[in-house]
């Protein structure tokens, strides 16, 4: 029971598709909670202290936020089969994991979203959005005028992808199964293909030839099936019940004095992201080293603590004021 994996997600979430596909890769049962695409989220935001993306992977009462540290914890916990990129002598090559993930979360990703039908989406989820991404509004007007240049990088990264692939390897790395950097790519392609204009550009030319990405991309989901069949239901409540009876704990690990920054083993800290969905965590700090800081958070609504883990990269971690809580 308490290595049972819990996916926090909604079906519409495209970085909700990297830990799918990586659960799915690693053959790892897991149990699939479905929220809404925006607050307000029972048992999902309150298990987090606050933090409000889309995934989360619970284990316990250990709450992993940010897909790049899910995917790390899923190695660690499942180590075979290993989804992480090798070098010829066998050796993870972190570098270029990085630098796969890197340049599709920070630009092909993005350009993509530019694409949205923002037109049609309702009001809601346009204002939940416009505060998510740290803007007063989003104009559908310029985003609509925009759309030939994000669609102009988004040809680039497709084209980048489809030279990548058109040698005849199955996989982007040229390995015999897919690896993370598969995982990163086709997340961006799959969000694409939600779009029903996108998805048109795909597959009548429109983006050029992309034939072996889209080759790549029946191949990859093809191992797994259906994405939205996958994953045993449970409810709000059983989550819930799970965290408050399987319970382990992080080990304080860390400085016992303040570092630098103020930051002390035991003291409480606020956790930030440092892009989009800005909503600082507050917990005692009882881990921080260069991969990982994990914060305990006790909530009085819950009734009880939660351990959540956030990676380095991308959050800004400082001691708790009354001023660093409102950043």
């Amino acid at each position: 029971m308490s290595e049972e994996v819990i996916l926090h997600h909604y079906h519409a979430s495209p970085y909700a598709q990297k830990i799918i596909l990586a659960l799915a890769l690693k053959g790892i049962p897991f149990r699939s909670l479905i929220v809404p695409p925006y607050p307000p989220r029972k048992a999902t935001i309150p298990l987090a202290g606050g933090y409000r993306k889309i995934p989360i992977l619970q284990i316990g009462a250990d709450i992993y936020c940010d897909t790049a540290l899910i995917l790390e914890e899923l190695e660690r916990r499942f180590p075979e089969p290993s989804l992480l990129p090798k070098d010829q002598k066998g050796n993870v090559d972190g570098a270029l994991e990085f630098a796969y993930r890197m340049w599709c979360d920070k630009h092909f990703f993005p350009n993509a979203v530019a694409l949205l039908p923002y037109e049609s989406l309702p009001p809601v989820f346009l204002s939940d959005r416009a505060k998510f991404s740290n803007r007063s509004q989003i104009s559908v007007e310029k985003a609509k005028e925009n759309r030939p240049i994000a669609r102009d990088q988004v040809r680039i990264s497709l084209s980048t992808i489809n030279a990548q692939l058109s040698d005849g390897r199955s996989f982007i790395l040229d390995t015999p199964r897919p690896t993370t950097a598969d995982i990163h790519a086709v997340m961006c392609v799959w969000f694409l293909r939600t779009f029903p204009d996108e998805r048109k550009r795909l597959e009548d030319g429109s983006y050029g030839d992309v034939k072996k990405v889209l080759e790549w991309y029946q191949r990859l989901y093809g191992l797994i099936g259906r994405p939205s069949s996958l994953g045993k239901p449970i409810t709000a409540e059983e989550a819930l019940d799970v965290a408050r009876r399987v319970r382990k704990g992080v080990d304080a690990i860390g400085k016992s004095e303040p570092d630098e920054v103020g930051r002390q083993i035991g003291g409480l800290v606020v956790v930030t992201p440092d892009d989009t969905g800005r909503v600082p965590v507050v917990g005692k700090l009882v881990k921080l080293d260069q991969a990982e800081v994990v914060v305990r958070v006790e909530n009085q609504e819950l009734g009880f603590e939660t351990d959540v883990h956030f990676p380095r990269l991308g959050f800004v971690v400082v001691p708790y004021s009354d001023k660093t809580a409102r950043l």
